[in-house]
């Protein structure tokens, strides 16, 4: 009896040895099963921070009586900015937050002559923005998203000077606007591309913005229109 006994252990435990085994396996098989893709994982919940620079263009009527535009007194500018953002998931691939962002642009001025042959030529203008608001993502691809934006805030001029000249040849030197603090709209989108912590990303924005103040002409402006072109790269926390 006692080794009938000894038998039944002996076999016990080498049935125990990989029921044990396949039950570990199965943890470990689940455990993966749980976490996420690594391709799709975007750290959605977690702040970004993105560095970029863009180039644009300004538009609209300076004066409509002249007349005068502002792309004809300012060349094509560049700029840069900065971008903080979190970022909340509110669906499958589906994300919503708020940023702010703060940039700088600068625009070159050009020459430009009315019918009756009078010229104005600005020195460059520099503009600050200060802007805060709602973003969305789609994740569409591993590692591929895209997201739009709409912002308000702040849009600062710095002064500009220039110099006139009339037809008949005089020329002096003026003050085309004050420096002014007034509001801005901006919305756009952008193609994004992560991997892990790293982001980059390239699209388009179009900001409304109040004009400059006048300084010594008197405009009649409703305010400028900037279109751009941004590329930016960045990490998650």
């Amino acid at each position: 009896m006692k080794r009938y006994g000894i038998r039944l252990a002996v076999a016990a435990a080498f049935l125990a040895v990989p029921l044990a085994a396949s039950a570990q396996d199965f943890k470990f098989n689940l455990l993966q099963e749980e976490q996420p893709d690594e391709a799709f994982q975007f750290l959605p919940t977690k702040p970004s921070f993105l560095i970029g620079g863009r180039v644009s263009s300004i538009v609209g009527e300076v004066d409509p009586w002249v007349p005068v535009d502002y792309e004809d007194i300012f060349k094509t500018g560049w700029g840069a900015f900065i971008e903080g953002r979190m970022m909340s998931e509110v669906g499958p691939m589906n994300w919503m937050g708020g940023y702010l962002s703060l940039g700088w642009d600068e625009y070159e001025g050009k020459r430009d002559t009315d019918a009756y042959g009078d010229s104005l030529e600005p020195d460059k203008m520099d503009m600050i923005t200060a802007l805060i608001g709602a973003k969305w993502i789609y994740q569409f691809a591993p590692r591929l998203y895209v997201e739009g934006h709409m912002a308000g805030g702040l849009v600062y001029y710095d002064d500009v000077d220039g110099v006139f000249t009339t037809g008949w040849g005089g020329s002096s030197p003026v003050q085309v606007f004050d420096a002014t603090w007034t509001g801005a709209f901006d919305m756009g989108a952008r193609l994004g591309y992560t991997r892990k912590r790293f982001l980059a990303e390239i699209g388009f924005g179009m900001r409304f913005q109040g004009p400059p103040d006048d300084a010594d002409f008197d405009f009649d402006s409703w305010g400028p229109v900037v279109f751009a072109l941004e590329a930016a790269v960045g990490f998650q926390f």
